[in-house]
């Protein structure tokens, strides 16, 4: 393992790249599947593109 100085930082190659943030309230993108399986925690759904667009289980029934 090679270690590198805090000044060279941007000189580094990262290992990902191409990042894509999104922001969605939770009930846009929820399924009907718990998220972890041995938890009550909410899922998510996984298509990607689905995701994007906020297109989960309850996304026509809205918030309430």
């Amino acid at each position: 393992m090679k270690q590198h100085k805090l000044k060279e930082l941007r000189a580094i190659t990262s290992v990902i790249n191409n990042f894509q943030f999104f922001v969605a309230e939770k009930w846009r993108i929820a399924s009907d599947k718990s998220g972890s399986g041995n938890t009550a925690n909410i899922g998510s759904i996984n298509n990607i593109q689905d995701i994007l667009d906020g297109n989960g289980m309850f996304a026509k029934l809205g918030e309430d």
